[in-house]
């Protein structure tokens, strides 16, 4: 419903969202899952029993980081196709 609103603007709108809050929001999200899983590593002790959340941070971290990964790709696509000339996405 936004190309036709955004028209020739659409390749640098998709841009700045990958690049400027794709890749920043889930790359902040990733170290702050990445701290957190720090902060709980005695979890991998041998004989410890409670409950902890260290494989869940863990998980997301690892998610957050793919994820920004993906998003890079896609903004340096985008980018890439800026730098053609290639200002529509049909």
């Amino acid at each position: 419903e936004l190309v036709p609103w955004l028209g020739s603007r659409w390749l640098l709108t998709n841009l700045v969202h990958d690049l400027v809050l794709g890749v920043g929001l889930y790359a902040a999200a990733t170290g702050i899952m990445g701290h957190k899983a720090r902060q709980r590593s005695y979890c991998n002790l041998p004989g410890y029993s409670q409950h902890c959340l260290y494989s869940a941070y863990l998980s997301a971290s690892i998610c957050g980081g793919i994820t920004a990964c993906l998003y890079l790709f896609s903004g340096l696509y985008c980018l890439s196709r800026r730098c053609r000339d290639q200002r529509d996405i049909i």
